[in-house]
This record gives C-alpha cells, sequence and structure tokens, in this order.
C-alpha cells in the first residue's frame, strides 16, 4: 500500500513539493503540475498543519484554485479508467502490483467566484509498472506459467530448441513444447514474428486461441488480441491456418484473423508495415485516434489514456518511433487541438 509522500509523489511524477515553483517566483511555473501536486498531496492522509496552511495561501487564488478544481475532476474522472487496470492487471507491466486506494483531497477554502460542491471518491491507485508489492498469484498467472514473457519492449533474436529465431512484441506471453521431435509453441497473449526454420519432417505448430497455424519453413507474424481473436500474417513462405471446420492457405502480404465464429476473411496486406515494429517503427494507415492510440500504449511503460470521445474518432495517418513516443504524443496534442497530461506513468490527451 502507498503509504508515505515519497511513495505518492513518484506517483504523482513530482520531484518537488507541490508548491516550491510558485513560492521561488519561477517564471515558466506550471500551474496544471503544481496543481496535480497538491491533489496528490492532499490525498496521501500525511498532510501537516503547516502544510494546510501553505496550501490555503496558495489557493486563494482564483487561477490556482481554478487549477485546483480540474486537477480534482480528472483524478477523479480517471477512477474508472484505472479500476478497469486494477482488474486486468496494467497491460504492460510484468509485474503487476497490489492497488492502493487513496482518499479524495481536501476541499479547497472557499474563494471568491469558485464554487464548490462536496466530492466523494476515491480512485485505485496507480500500481502496476510502479508496484510496490507482488501478488505471487498474479505474477504465476502473468508470468511464470509460461516459457518466455516480454515486457513493455520488443525482445528480437530469440533463439527457439530447433534454431528457428522468434521477436516478441510487448506484454507477450508463449509457451514451447520441443520434446520428442514436437515444434510446437502456444501463444497466450501478444505478437510473436517466427522465422521457421525448413524441416519437412518436423512441421513447426503455433496454437493460439480458436485456431491452429501449421508452417515447414517460412516467416509469418501471430498476434493474439486482448478479445482472444487472433491475426496471421505472412512474411515468406506459405501457412496453414486453420479455425473450425475451415482451412486457408495464405502466401506472402496475405492477412487473415480468426476468433470463435471460425476464420474470416483472406486479405491482401503490406507485410512490411504490419511488422514495422520489429524495426522500431508503428505505422497506421487511415485509422481512428482512438485504435492508434489502444496501439500505441501496448509499447508505453505506463498508460495512454485519451479523454475525448469526438477525439477519438478521428482518422489520422501515423508513423510512429518508439523510441520517441513522449515527442510524437506531444507532436499529436499540438495538432489536434488535444491538452496533454502527465501524472507519474499515466499520459492523458483530453
Amino acid at each position: 500500500m502507498i503509504d508515505n509522500f515519497s511513495a505518492l509523489a513518484r506517483l504523482g511524477g513530482m520531484s518537488h513539493f507541490p508548491s516550491d515553483p510558485y513560492k521561488m517566483g519561477a517564471a515558466n511555473r506550471d500551474l496544471e503540475e503544481e496543481a496535480l501536486g497538491w491533489v496528490v498531496r492532499l490525498s496521501s492522509g500525511e498532510v501537516t498543519a503547516e502544510e494546510r496552511k501553505e496550501f490555503g495561501s496558495w489557493s486563494e487564488d482564483r487561477d490556482n484554485a481554478l487549477a485546483y478544481e480540474r486537477a480534482t475532476r480528472l483524478w477523479a474522472g480517471l477512477g474508472p479508467i484505472l479500476e478497469e487496470q486494477e482488474e486486468a492487471g496494467w497491460p504492460n507491466a510484468v509485474s503487476p502490483g497490489v492497488p492502493a486506494l487513496l482518499p479524495a483531497p481536501e476541499p479547497l477554502p472557499a474563494v471568491a467566484g469558485v464554487s464548490r460542491s462536496p466530492s466523494r471518491w476515491r480512485i485505485a491507485g496507480i500500481a502496476a509498472s510502479l508496484a510496490l508489492a507482488i501478488l505471487p498469484a498474479v505474477q504465476y498467472v502473468r508470468v511464470w506459467q509460461y516459457d518466455h514473457v516480454s515486457g513493455s519492449s520488443v525482445q528480437a533474436g530469440l533463439a527457439l530448441p530447433d534454431g528457428s529465431k522468434i521477436a516478441m512484441g510487448p506484454d507477450t506471453a508463449i509457451s514451447t513444447d520441443f520434446n520428442n521431435g514436437a515444434r510446437h509453441v502456444s501463444l497466450a497473449r501478444g505478437e510473436v514474428y517466427f522465422d521457421v526454420r525448413h524441416d519437412p519432417a518436423h512441421p513447426f505448430v503455433v496454437s493460439s486461441g480458436d485456431g491452429v497455424v501449421r508452417v515447414l519453413g517460412t516467416a509469418f507474424t501471430v498476434r493474439r488480441r486482448d478479445d482472444d481473436s487472433v491475426i496471421v500474417t505472412v512474411t515468406r513462405g506459405r501457412v496453414q491456418v486453420t479455425s473450425g471446420a475451415r482451412t486457408e492457405v495464405l502466401t506472402p502480404d496475405r492477412q487473415i484473423s480468426f476468433d470463435y465464429r471460425g476464420l474470416g476473411a483472406l486479405r491482401a496486406v503490406d507485410a512490411s508495415v504490419a511488422t514495422a515494429w520489429m524495426r522500431g517503427r508503428l505505422i497506421m494507415e487511415n485509422r481512428p485516434l482512438g485504435e492508434v492510440l489502444s496501439e500505441l500504449d501496448r509499447y508505453d511503460s505506463g498508460k495512454i489514456v485519451l479523454l475525448n470521445s469526438e477525439a477519438a474518432q478521428r482518422r489520422i495517418n501515423a508513423v510512429i518511433d518508439l523510441e520517441r513516443t513522449d515527442g510524437w504524443l506531444s507532436a499529436l496534442a499540438s495538432s489536434q487541438g488535444l491538452t496533454l497530461t502527465r501524472i507519474g506513468p499515466l499520459k492523458i490527451l483530453r
């Protein structure tokens, strides 16, 4: 549990006491960051009388008071999102942690022209990648039961026992069976690129969700999405995909998906675009912004949140350098008329 100010400060992304910039008369002070800093501090349950007095002085300024109101609404609005992450496990965290509930910050003193309404809410604390404790049972479910697990970055150049090569996308988990001549990989979550060593006597099999992929020697990707649907994309050779009673053979630049209903339609794609993540790029063409950010979120060590339903539907093209996602998000916010706020591992667009 989060029970001290230093931990809360790390969660809030604060490197200083909330009031330091204004107290020092900094010309480039970030009012929104100050206000969020006070929200974190006043949620800690460890506020001293001196700090309450300082907060009272700070909040007498109308701009400060309004910024604090905005910060508390933002913090409260994140509650459902963080609770979903608590239930599902932080998407890119290899080590989920014990969630901590933070009480609401103290209300502002009365300020002329600023309306007050009592707030009753508590939110799930940001655990996951900043976990302060580990639940062994959760750790087993997410990590220990699998042979290979990746974190929030791509793992390339991995060798399987038969000499085949694989690259694992973020938050990917696989189990393998190469005993007695078998060549079998089970994909539990995430995405894997396979460059399979040719061996006619021993077919290479990948099972995931409601389907099976069989090959002799080829290169392809298999991605299992959060809804348990699976996408197979071929870059070289031929791949046989079976789901239910139907089987399709894929050649290069072809893609197919399947779920509990069986195989979908065979599609022509640019496999180099679909596998750009292996080269440190994410390429999205004419996709809704919400979908682009959801995809980018897989490669981010924290959590990207879009709190603008209208913006989520805007269709964009994007080529994102996965080593410079923060810069891309800042440029995106500017070009789309959005505000980007960072709270520790959270990156909030609104």
